[in-house]
């Protein structure tokens, strides 16, 4: 109870600590290093060279103060923060290409309308948080690489992604987000020009559910949109298209429901939905269409609730479906795909 009032008193009393060209504190880290819990520093227009820069404990804003802040990292990573948070705020922070943005262990990170880009690391190439929570509300994250996972980001914690555009980072293992023992929710976002070898994202979580969002022109060999581990998901009202891969979604354990969404003319190397023997998954309302695979557009090797989909113009080398004795499907509509439609009981 006194830890928790002596934090409110801390933000009660925090202020703004302006930064720039012209104020007290002509760098970012100088204003670090005048800040208290909780305060904020309104940073002015321009660029701001910064070496790696690290706090305990204390939770602190950066702000733009207008467009045109620029803050480039010298050091890696540039913030590191150990039990306490970071807010980064209409701002931009780049790694240039050599640089990890944010590291943060047992602690929050808020990204709010902020642009974060060029970042390097071996795990979460701009953003890695280490049993804390991740939140982004509006924000570009771009250019990443990381060498095993996490292009843009690696995340053990409760992740919450809002209006969220993923660009172009590279990874092995989850080349836009690897969420790892996590609640990862992300809703009208969109997830573009990603390249790695396992998943655009990587979801190895108790629940990934993903609303309104975009994936497209991902080249990542093996689902080219997400790879679902185990736990309980949801892709919803969403769009996947032009996407190449070995895979686009791929269920390897757990529970996965891919409801009301459209995935067309993708060219893969393996099938548009894949739910492998160890996983089940409720297909719904679905438009699979124009898709190019040597196979089926749909493996359905686990079990398989396959209910309103319309399956057509598919450009497959077998039919497009292909049927466990987990599959249950009943009123699809199947059309024009050129390798034939199903290799199960088609139902109602």
């Amino acid at each position: 109870m006194v830890r928790m009032s002596m934090l409110l008193l801390s933000w009660c009393w925090a202020v703004d600590i302006p930064v720039g060209p012209t104020r007290t504190y002509t760098t970012i880290t100088a204003g670090l290093n005048a800040a208290n819990n909780g305060d904020v520093l309104v940073i002015d227009p321009g660029t701001y060279p910064t070496p790696d820069d690290q706090w305990s404990a204390r939770t602190f804003t950066l702000r733009g103060a207008g467009p045109g802040v620029v803050i480039e990292a010298t050091g890696s990573p540039l913030f590191r923060v150990n039990a306490g948070g970071l807010v980064l705020e209409e701002l931009t922070v780049d790694g240039m290409g050599t640089h990890q943005l944010v590291f943060g262990n047992n602690s929050d990170i808020v990204v709010r309308d902020a642009v974060l880009r060029n970042g390097q690391a071996a795990t979460g190439g701009l953003v890695e948080v280490s049993n804390g929570d991740l939140t982004v509300e509006g924000g570009t994250f771009e250019g990443g690489v990381a060498t095993v996972a996490g292009g843009a980001v690696s995340v053990r914690g409760t992740t919450s992604i809002t209006d969220g555009v993923f660009l172009g980072n590279t990874a092995p293992l989850g080349a836009a987000i690897d969420a790892d023992s996590t609640t990862l929710t992300v809703s009208g976002s969109r997830f573009s020009g990603h390249t790695g070898t396992t998943g655009t994202v990587a979801c190895a979580a108790d629940a990934c559910t993903f609303s309104s969002v975009v994936f497209d022109a991902n080249t990542v060999q093996n689902a080219a949109a997400v790879r679902f581990a185990f736990g309980t998901h949801r892709i919803e009202d969403s769009q996947l298209c032009a996407n190449e891969g070995a895979d686009l979604v791929l269920a390897t354990a757990g529970d996965l429901t891919v409801e009301r969404s459209l995935l067309f003319t993708n060219p893969l190397d393996g099938p548009a939905l894949t739910v492998e023997p160890g996983a089940s998954s409720t297909l719904l309302d679905l438009h699979v269409v124009y898709n190019q695979t040597p196979g089926a557009v749909i493996d359905a090797a686990g079990t398989v609730d396959l209910r309103n989909v319309l399956v057509a113009h598919n450009d497959t080398g077998a039919p497009a479906v292909s049927a466990g004795a987990g599959l249950t499907a009943d009123y699809n509509l199947y059309w024009d795909n050129t390798g034939g439609d199903s290799t199960g009981t088609l139902g109602a």
